[in-house]
């Protein structure tokens, strides 16, 4: 028999693999577009590739992104999720709530870890973050210009509509951001840094608008650990010097803009011990149980619970806690999976950030890296609706950590027996 190191994959295989990456780089761009033609196809079209890829592989291209304490952590977690569905009073409610969160986050994972499991792809998934970041700015100056039209003022007021449709954007910057500040870590060509740096100035203006208090934090932390692993205080310090006297300058300038900024972060994400607190009531009800999984289900309890408490809300608004939404569904086993989760990610991340020799698949995991630690570390103890989007940093460490066991190895293809 061939030795399996000599096996030479396919043409229509190579192919495959090219669908994958570019329907990843497609989603990871539109994921927060309105567009939802193109987030469907950067879904479903590498979801459906990689399928056919693990058939033609035997489940080698399955196995090769999961034979790992990550893997591991992976399925962990999946298996804390699903628990939680199992023993919803409502296994229906809880399958519909389930399949456009979780089980979108664990589908995307697949496609982007196989695609990340491939460093010659590193630049096109790059540009993807990099054309997310110009996407959502497009859309919220857009907005901004209507805003303008329409009352003479730059930024919307409370509770308008157009504000309505900023706000959410903040989720964008909250992953984009981070991860820009990551790449412009590691680029070595000046015209490229300063171009992303000008992208990420403007993306930190915009975030101010959004009122979402966490993502600054978020923000802030992620790029103080990207200057840390790569080194870059002073590019970094110069970079959030310019961001803040350009914020600074908005808010000055422009008019009514510091007064509706001002009463936008007083009256957004105010009384979070209001909402963590009945949170961790609940928790404390079954804490190795759980309650089960979705909203509706947390609405419920706490609306049976609240005029018997003494919580501040009598009406639930969610947790805004991802942990704590986390262990309200499937306990405390399930959080320690979280934890866990999140520490093999992260160890993936900085692994293939000291291990990989270009700067394109560094710079990826370094951005990875920012995206997941600003938006689910950090953020992710103010929000609890981003779970979707967190396959796309859990795809990047799962393909950086079956890279080192698929790098220069051609038997991804296994050759037919004799």
């Amino acid at each position: 028999m061939t030795s399996r190191m000599t096996a030479v994959r396919p043409r229509w295989l190579r192919v495959l693999d090219l669908v994958i990456v570019a329907g990843s780089a497609i989603y990871v761009a539109a994921r927060f577009s309105e567009k939802g033609g193109f987030v469907n196809v950067g879904f479903y079209l590498p979801l459906s590739a990689f399928v056919v890829v693990v058939v033609a592989t035997r489940g080698r291209a399955l196995v090769d992104l999961f034979a790992s304490r990550l893997g591991m952590a992976t399925i962990a977690f999946a298996l804390g999720t699903l628990y939680a569905v199992a023993i919803t009073p409502d296994r229906g409610e809880a399958w519909r709530s389930f399949l456009p969160a979780h089980g979108r986050m664990f589908l995307t994972a697949l496609f982007i870890g196989y695609a990340a499991s491939r460093a010659s792809y590193a630049r096109l998934l790059l540009w993807a973050f990099i054309g997310g970041a110009a996407a959502s700015i497009g859309r919220q100056v857009a907005t901004h210009v209507e805003v303008w039209q329409l009352s003479g003022g730059w930024i919307p007021s409370y509770h308008t509509p157009e504000f309505l449709r900023i706000r959410p954007l903040g989720e964008a910057h909250a992953l984009y951001l981070p991860a820009l500040v990551a790449i412009i870590a590691v680029v070595p060509a000046r015209p490229w840094r300063l171009g992303l740096a000008a992208i990420v100035v403007i993306e930190a203006l915009l975030l101010v608008p959004t009122g979402f208090r966490g993502a600054w934090l978020a923000v802030v932390a992620a790029s103080v650990l990207v200057a840390a692993l790569a080194g870059k205080w002073r590019a970094l310090a110069a970079l959030a010097v310019v961001g803040f006297l350009a914020i600074g300058a908005a808010l000055t300038t422009l008019p009514d803009a510091g007064r509706i900024v001002a009463e936008r972060f007083q009256r957004l994400d105010t009384g979070r011990a209001d909402t963590w607190g009945p949170a961790i009531d609940m928790v404390r009800e079954r804490p190795l149980a759980g309650h089960g999984y979705g909203q509706e289900l947390y609405h419920r309890t706490y609306a049976a619970e609240a005029l018997a408490r003494d919580w501040v809300l009598k009406e639930s608004g969610g947790a805004h806690n991802m942990y704590l939404s986390t262990a309200f569904a499937s306990g405390i086993f399930g959080l320690a999976a979280l934890v866990w989760l999140y520490v093999e990610m992260a160890r993936a991340f900085i692994a293939a950030f000291r291990r990989s020799a270009g700067w394109e698949p560094k710079a990826l995991a370094l951005a990875g890296f920012a995206a997941l630690f600003g938006p689910y570390v950090v953020h992710g103890a103010f929000e609890d609706k981003l779970w979707p989007v967190l396959g796309i940093p859990l795809g990047l460490a799962l393909g950086f950590d079956a890279m080192r066991r698929v790098m220069g190895r051609t038997d991804a293809f296994p050759e037919k027996p004799n």
